[in-house]
């Protein structure tokens, strides 16, 4: 990965996270929604992520 897609994948990071802090909704949904968004740009800790969507989804 070249140091512009991190960059770009943390520019990414910062929206998704400003959005679901705008949303409104509760926390477990929000930490799933979370974790699904930032799949595609941290593949790295998707097995994590995966984990933290799912819980939070039987817990929303």
């Amino acid at each position: 990965m070249t140091a512009q897609q991190k960059i770009q994948n943390w520019k990414r990071l910062t929206e998704i996270l400003q959005d679901i802090r705008l949303s409104g909704s509760g926390d477990a949904a929000r930490a799933a929604k979370i974790a699904e968004q930032l799949l595609p740009y941290f593949p790295k800790f998707s097995f994590t992520l995966n984990r933290i969507h799912n819980r939070m989804l039987q817990v929303a």
